[in-house]
């Protein structure tokens, strides 16, 4: 018994688009277990207590709160019912750079990890293990 004639999907048509579903699903699965082995393995060849990585998490807190700042800027401080003023503005700047620095450190964002691997690899010296 075949299943496409239970389901009455024995049109040619109808078998080609299940075909190219299933290729499709097939390669988003093997795309995404492509890109977790090289993650995999370079996690283990990151020197993190290396200055050059706590640079490069450096790096990485500045991109958040840049991106963080981007965010802030969207919200509409029209409809705050107290303005603090400059002092407010320099908290909350102070504020949402903590914020970054927390999420670099405490996150796995993966941009100070690829930022280091890079610059390894270019500068030709090699990845220690931890």
């Amino acid at each position: 018994m075949n299943v496409n004639d239970i389901a009455g999907l024995h049109t040619p048509l109808v078998v080609d688009q299940m075909k190219n579903r299933q290729t499709a699903v097939g390669s988003q699965t093997t795309m995404a277990t492509a890109r977790s082995v090289p993650h995999q393995v370079s996690q283990q060849n990151i020197d993190k207590k290396s200055a050059l990585y706590e640079q490069c998490v450096e790096f990485e807190s500045l991109f958040v709160n840049i991106m963080l700042k981007a965010m802030r800027d969207t919200l509409n401080k029209e409809d705050d019912l107290l303005d603090g003023g400059q002092a407010e503005e320099i908290f909350t700047d102070m504020l949402y750079s903590e914020y970054a620095k927390s999420i670099s450190k405490n996150s796995n964002l993966g941009l100070a990890d690829a930022v280091y691997l890079e610059l390894v690899r270019g500068s030709g010296a090699t990845i220690a293990k931890s």
